[in-house]
């Protein structure tokens, strides 16, 4: 299975295989790429400019699989988390695809007044148990611009490969997660955080199980480590006998001491291609930065799910 990673500007690749133990990654590969940033793709329907970007994803997404190591014929693609919009609402418990299909479209009007709701796809999270306590349960759903998700579908088939599923950059990174736990037994609250620019994108998992989300403007006044402590104080604070970790991508230094500090709950680096097996192709290519072996972690998960 190939996992793919596709930013506006470049698309990071791996392809891996199920071994008896574990997982073995064959290839690893990255390529520039030049694609439309949401507001921008609104304005695009089918016409030469839209087909230019289709046409330069194809041909980079051909570079990127001619690197060695690449067999596999099925892509799942992880897409950065800015092309999604995703919001928390309360239901009162009739998970019917027509009742949130309804429900979704509405909120999609109300949040997207001049763009017909039918312009999106959509999917949906249970939160199920929240460690929060909310009073009334609630439900978390992501939509994408149909125009983004044929856009990919269509440069994936033009390269002559097969697309087998889309998710969520941030939302895909339990299937890493999943390795790096040693006590099975023990449960486990795991805040996730991306940073991209001035924003700060904030999930938590309750057992790899996606059930809270957050997103934060970053500034002066609220630099990141405010806001991680604002996202995990609201949670009434670390439960005990429940192990706590922080993954923030990318990797800051600076804010560990003081985000540790404020919250009780323990900052820890991904260990991106720590719990699968390099094949010597693999490992030939594997950059040496941490920080860009990170970039590789939406790629690797999204793949362990379909894999």
């Amino acid at each position: 299975m190939i996992g793919l990673y596709v930013q506006q500007d470049t698309i990071r690749g791996i392809d891996i295989v199920k071994k008896r133990r574990g997982y073995a990654v064959k290839a690893i590969a990255e390529e520039t790429v030049h694609l439309p940033m949401p507001e921008y793709l609104r304005t695009l329907d089918n016409n030469d400019e839209y087909d230019y970007f289709i046409s330069n994803f194809s041909s980079s997404l051909v570079k990127l699989l001619s690197a060695p190591g690449f067999i596999s014929n099925e892509i799942a693609v992880a897409v950065d988390i800015r092309n999604v919009f995703i919001h928390t609402v309360p239901f009162d418990g009739d998970f019917t695809p027509d009742k949130l299909a309804q429900l979704i479209e509405w909120e999609l009007t109300h949040y997207f007044p001049i763009i017909p709701s039918d312009a999106f796809l959509f999917d949906t999270y249970n939160p199920g148990f929240n460690p929060a306590k909310d009073i009334s349960p609630k439900f978390i759903y992501t939509a994408v611009l149909r125009s983004y998700i044929h856009l990919i579908q269509r440069g994936i088939k033009e390269a002559g490969k097969k697309l087998v599923s889309i998710n969520v950059d941030q939302f895909t990174l339990e299937n890493l997660l999943k390795l790096s736990v040693k006590d099975k037994k023990r449960e486990r609250s795991t805040a996730v955080c991306f940073r991209h620019d001035g924003m700060l994108f904030c999930s938590l998992l309750w057992n790899n199980r996606l059930v809270r989300y957050r997103e934060y403007t970053i500034d002066e006044n609220n630099p990141p480590e405010k806001r991680i402590g604002m996202f995990l104080n609201s949670l009434g604070g670390p439960q005990g006998k429940v192990e706590h970790r922080i993954y923030y991508y990318p990797y800051d230094e600076t804010i560990i001491e003081s985000t540790e500090k404020n919250t009780g709950w323990i900052f820890e680096r991904l260990q991106v291609f720590g719990g699968v097996k390099l094949t010597r192709k693999a490992r030939k290519s594997l950059p040496e930065s941490l920080h860009v072996q990170e970039g590789y972690a939406p790629a690797i998960s999204v793949a362990l799910q379909s894999t």
